[in-house]
């Protein structure tokens, strides 16, 4: 690709659903305000597209485009400079487009998380090997410039630990619980009947896409090769308004926090609900807004904020990539912020061993002796308790029944587990206990 930043950059465009339709119209209202107001245009001209469904309507015109039936192809042609890809998708036609475009010596734009967090070391390797250039802003957190940040203003700075909500879709459905009282499905129905959940919701609610964008950000502070099985990946599914309320009497709001920090000289990565105390930043961040805190030796404390997912937000942040490409092609090959080579491996620290108060929730039959049972367990494997409630409910969800709920001293994740192993196999427990770690 060209370094005259005066030269017309022809751009390919994979996917048309809703984030690439909604940056072909950026794109071209963008150009078409700039001349209005007498200023030069973007130096970029869109020359093709490319999507399953050639015939979809849409609510944009591809009639000036050339069109690609296979992706793959247009990756390949020499008439373009810029590849976007978004596809999405973990295997298969996006890889391979990837791959055809940065071995064309082409630079490419991505916002697929997935397909990152599994190849993105060897896809930077690619990249330098053709020294071509990389964009990837809009595959965590849309609009919000976490990847710049990292890569640019706080690359030299020492990151301690990052803590953040990455899934609007989880936090849209813990807003709609606590403030409308009711239970998880009823929550969930309601972001699906929005568009904020999909129809399979298991990628969110699963905690595995907070996970994704967290191996992503992880390498880029830790300067790590991406590895996404070293995730603790818990999802929010089991989470009741009985938790939420709990929580809040206790002066905590429940969010799925992705988090990862230094300890001991090992690497610690988990997504996972947490009682979050009222005076974090974190605990007011609702609804499908995302927000990731990063703590750095020099600069301390910084706090990023804004719409993590959605079209606009998107086609916006792929579109900053675009003119940062322009701009500074010698400085847009660097996937992680730094040369692939300075990737290393880590030691990872080993979540049973994490030490954290907890909330522990059992639903169990309204019969004499289940506490004393309960706590001859806590007993047995040393666990100490900070406080404890019974809650009797009239919206319980079975008859003669009770949750306990309590809250531990410090212990270690490892004996939480073990303990609660043990009382889900009481006669008289009714569902499965849940833990959730409390955060100081």
């Amino acid at each position: 690709m060209s370094n005259n930043n005066d030269t017309i950059k022809k751009i390919g465009i994979a996917g048309l659903g809703t984030v690439g339709s909604g940056l072909v119209a950026l794109i071209e209202q963008t150009q078409k305000m700039l001349q209005e107001k007498g200023q030069p245009p973007l130096p970029i001209k869109i020359v093709a597209v490319s999507a399953q469904n050639k015939n979809k309507k849409r609510n944009i015109d591809c009639s000036a485009y050339r069109w690609f039936d296979d992706p793959q192809e247009m990756a390949k042609s020499p008439d373009i400079d810029i590849l976007i890809e978004l596809m999405g998708g973990e295997y298969g036609a996006a890889e391979q487009t990837i791959n055809h475009a940065i071995e064309s010596g082409k630079a490419v734009i991505t916002a697929n998380k997935a397909l990152l967090a599994r190849k993105g070391f060897e896809i930077a390797q690619a990249v330098k090997k053709h020294q071509t250039a990389i964009g990837w802003e809009a595959a965590v957190g849309g609009v919000i410039p976490i990847i710049a940040n990292l890569c640019n203003h706080l690359i030299y700075d020492r990151i301690d630990s990052l803590s953040g909500i990455l899934n609007g879709t989880c936090n849209y459905i813990l807003t709609k619980m606590q403030n409308d009282k009711i239970n998880f499905a009823d929550a969930l129905a309601d972001a699906q009947k929005l568009g904020l959940a999909e129809a399979d919701p298991t990628l969110d609610i699963s905690g595995m896409d907070a996970a994704q964008k967290l191996a992503l950000i992880a390498a880029i502070a830790f300067q790590i090769k991406p590895n996404i099985d070293k995730i603790l990946v818990e999802g929010i599914e089991n989470i009741q308004y009985q938790d939420i309320e709990f929580a809040q009497s206790q002066g905590y709001r429940i969010k799925l926090i992705a988090e990862a920090q230094r300890i001991e000289e090992k690497t610690y990565l988990s997504v996972s609900p947490v009682l979050l105390p009222l005076k974090s930043p974190l605990a007011h961040i609702d609804d499908e807004l995302n927000g990731l805190i990063i703590n750095s030796h020099y600069a301390g404390a910084t706090m990023l904020t804004g719409p993590g997912a959605g079209a606009s937000p998107t086609a916006v942040a792929v579109m900053s990539d675009l003119i940062h490409i322009i701009r500074h092609p010698d400085n847009s090959n660097q996937l992680f912020g730094t040369d692939v080579k300075y990737l290393s491996d880590t030691d990872y620290y080993d979540y049973q061993q994490y030490s954290a108060q907890y909330f522990i929730r059992v639903r169990v039959k309204d019969i004499a002796g289940v506490l004393s049972d309960m706590m001859a367990v806590m007993k047995e494997y040393g666990i100490s308790i900070d406080m404890l409630n019974q809650r009797n409910s009239a919206q319980r969800r079975a008859p003669d029944a009770v949750s306990i709920q309590m809250i531990t001293h410090n212990v270690r994740a490892q004996v939480v587990n073990a303990a609660l192993e043990k009382i889900s196999a009481l006669s008289f427990v009714i569902e499965n206990p849940i833990a959730i770690k409390l955060a100081k």
